[in-house]
Order: structure tokens, then sequence, then C-alpha cells
């Protein structure tokens, strides 16, 4: 389905995914979503977690809104909250910090992040 990314590289997800899920990002009008750049000063603990999130929300989600809105933009604006709080390990984002991260994301992407929960700590913990 994916190859293997190097954590050193930005990704374009329409060219990073197989035919028929990378057919699935052809109207996607949020761009911004489309572009993930792993180059950034980041923890590579940090890059690997968003990583397996990515795949998992891509592979699972099969509502196109649903996971631009409840899933990737969320994931997005961790990614950028993690490169300017200098976090290493998202599993040990304590409240203060989820918090800051829930601001960040209204702030960022008001209203189209209706439901930012649907990606809850509880069930990125599960998947990493």
């Amino acid at each position: 389905m994916k190859r293997k990314l190097p954590l050193n590289q930005e990704i374009y997800l329409p060219e990073y995914f197989s035919d028929t899920v990378a057919r699935t990002f052809e109207k996607e009008s949020e761009q911004r979503i489309l572009y993930w750049d792993f180059r950034k000063a980041l923890d590579e603990k940090i890059k690997m977690q968003i990583e397996i999130l990515l795949n998992e929300i891509v592979k699972s989600i099969k509502n196109k809104a649903e996971r631009r809105n409840g899933y990737l933009l969320p994931l997005k604006c961790l990614f950028c909250y993690a490169e300017k709080s200098g976090m290493r390990d998202i599993m040990k984002m304590e409240s203060a910090q989820e918090q800051e991260y829930f601001c960040m994301l209204k702030k960022e992407y008001g209203n189209p992040c209706l439901s930012p929960k649907n990606l809850s700590f509880s069930a990125v913990r599960y998947y990493l």
C-alpha cells in the first residue's frame, strides 16, 4: 500500500499511497493536507508517530470529508504543534499541552474541524 518513508523528506499523499488510495485525494480542495514535510527539525520519534497515524487514518477512514476534517487537519495541526513546542513524544503529552494544541487547532482551522476529538489522544495512544 505505501512505501517506507525515510523520515527526512517531503511527501505528497497522492504520490505516497498506491493508485486506489491516491485517487481518493484527486479532488481534495484542502491542498495543504496533501503535503507533509518530514524534513522539519523534529524529533525522529515524533516523525515516526505522525507517519504511523497518517497511514492508519488514510487506510481506515474512507469518508473523505470525515478523514479530512476529523483526522488529517487535526493531525497536520499536531505536526505543526510538535514543531513549535519542541514536543518529543505524542504519548507523553500532558493535559496542558493537549489544551494548547486544541487552541492552536481552533485558531488555525476553525470550523472545518468540527470534531477534532475524533483524533482523540486515547485513539492516538491506541495506534502508537
